[in-house]
C-alpha cells in the first residue's frame, strides 16, 4: 500500500493579504498626489507618466526576479524581502516632496513588488494539488 504524501502547510498564502491592502490604493494615491503637487492639467500628465513608468518597469522586473527565483530557490525569502522593501518604499513616501521623487518611488515599488509575484505563483503550484490551483490562485 502506498503512503499518502504529506500535505504542506499553505497558511503562508495569507501573508499576501495585508500587502495587497497596503499597495492596492497606491496607484490612485500617486495620481492624486501628483495633481496636488502640479495642478489638474500638469498633474494628470505626470500621473500618466508615472503609470507608464510603473508598467514599463514591471516587465523587465518580472524577468529579473524570475531569473533570481530560478537561481536561488529561496521562494519564501524572496517574498519576505519583497514585502520588506515595499514597506520601506511606502514609508519613504512621507519624505517625497517633488514630482520626480514620487514617480521614481512608484517605479521602485513596481520593481520590488515583482520580487514576490513569481515565488508566490511557484509556491502555490508546489503546495496545492493541480486540481486546486484555480482556487488557490483566486485566493491569492
Amino acid at each position: 500500500m502506498s503512503e499518502m504524501p504529506k500535505r504542506r502547510r499553505t497558511t503562508w498564502i495569507y501573508s499576501a493579504f495585508p500587502v495587497s491592502v497596503a499597495t492596492g490604493p497606491v496607484g490612485t494615491i500617486i495620481q492624486l498626489y501628483l495633481i496636488y503637487l502640479n495642478g489638474q492639467a500638469l498633474g494628470t500628465i505626470y500621473g500618466s507618466f508615472a503609470t507608464a513608468i510603473f508598467n514599463g518597469v514591471s516587465i523587465p522586473a518580472a524577468l529579473f526576479w524570475g531569473v533570481v527565483t530560478d537561481r536561488l530557490h529561496k521562494r519564501k525569502s524572496l517574498i519576505v524581502l519583497s514585502y520588506a522593501l515595499i514597506a520601506v518604499a511606502l514609508v519613504s513616501y512621507f519624505f517625497d516632496r517633488t514630482t520626480a521623487d514620487t514617480i521614481s518611488r512608484y517605479g521602485a515599488i513596481s520593481f520590488v513588488s515583482m520580487a514576490s509575484a513569481t515565488p508566490l505563483n511557484l509556491l502555490i503550484m508546489e503546495t496545492e494539488q493541480k486540481r486546486k490551483w484555480a482556487h488557490a490562485f483566486a485566493r491569492l
